[in-house]
């Protein structure tokens, strides 16, 4: 893994640390996003159950874990990445203050949320691979 090939201890500790927080927000996250799913709008879950169920039809053979990847990419790159990249422009908090910063750690989140979503991990040498394990645990997380 990544982290291994840091050599100062303090680093290393404190990126731990974060990654340990990485997790704990990611989870209240996604918590969050699967109990309020019912206020996406009606459209966007219609489209996701008419998408779910010509999936089906169309690769009857595929496992539910490629149905699930199909939903949660759509979901993910239609609904939520935008919302959350971008909450000053689509009403979801008002008076936002942005900075470089706060803008790097929302696209940084929002990768980990995409591959959250899309059921992929990082690559090794990825400092992010270090939630590889996180990520395949969260995999078994129903879509639909």
């Amino acid at each position: 893994m990544a982290l291994e090939r840091i050599q100062n201890p303090d680093v290393v500790t404190a990126l731990q640390t974060n990654f340990t927080l990485v997790k704990k927000y990611l989870s209240v996250l996604i918590q969050s996003i699967f109990d309020n799913v019912y206020s996406m709008p009606i459209g966007l879950r219609i489209l996701c159950k008419i998408l779910y169920i010509l999936a089906k039809k169309r690769f009857p053979n595929a496992k539910e874990k490629e149905y699930n990847e199909v939903l949660g990419n759509f979901i993910f790159r239609k609904w939520i990445s935008p919302n959350f990249i971008s909450p000053e422009h689509n009403g979801i908090i008002n008076d936002f203050q942005t900075n470089d910063e706060i803008i790097f750690n929302l696209a940084e989140i929002a990768k980990v949320l995409q591959a959250v979503f899309n059921q992929n991990t990082f690559d090794p040498n990825d400092i992010k691979s270090e939630l590889n394990e996180y990520i395949s645990e969260l995999r078994y997380f129903p879509l639909t």
